[in-house]
């Protein structure tokens, strides 16, 4: 009988090499309190011996990698628009919108998280369109493209697959 973390710990490192865990989200439910509500929930199920700047980071990377996959993703819509006067209302009411669509609200989401003894991997995967790397315009003065940022700055690696709908992030535990 295992009786305290420090055992569990013992007891990963030892038999586990390690643990998968998947979601599937569904873009026709999709509601920005929800993505909040969920990370918190799985960041205290995942990582209750994790430092409050680790799960701080992964809470980053997961909001926003989530976010991106059923904005732009399932939902195709471009962040430029943010830009325009009126661009976070047009935004706000370009989702509501494709929520509405069948074509975007029947997409889903698909969320993978591996966990090593060193490491974290988090994979995302949307069902858009995908999109070209080399179009991806990070930019701190502008009202899109800090997601991206957000993320690389939180994580230790990142890649995308080639069609440009799956990102996977890895985050190394240090200590």
């Amino acid at each position: 009988m295992i009786k305290n973390n420090e055992e569990k710990i013992i007891l990963f490192k030892r038999f586990i090499k390690e643990k998968r865990i998947k979601y599937v989200f569904d873009s026709l439910k999709f509601n920005i309190s929800d993505i909040d509500s969920f990370t918190f929930y799985l960041l205290e199920e995942i990582s209750p011996n994790l430092s409050f700047d680790f799960k701080y980071s992964l809470e980053i990377i997961l909001k926003e990698a989530i976010l991106n996959a059923f904005y732009h993703g399932n939902f195709n819509i471009d962040s430029k628009i943010k830009e325009n006067d009126n661009g976070f209302d047009e935004f706000h009411n370009l989702v509501i919108e494709r929520q509405k669509d069948i074509k975007y609200s029947s997409r889903k989401v698909y969320l993978e998280i591996i966990f090593k003894i060193n490491k974290i991997i988090i994979s995302i995967e949307d069902e858009g369109d995908g999109f070209d790397l080399s179009d991806l315009e990070i930019n701190n003065y502008k009202n899109y493209g800090r997601g991206i940022k957000l993320i690389k700055v939180h994580s230790d690696k990142i890649k995308w697959n080639e069609k440009g709908n799956k990102i996977t992030i890895e985050k190394y535990i240090h200590g």
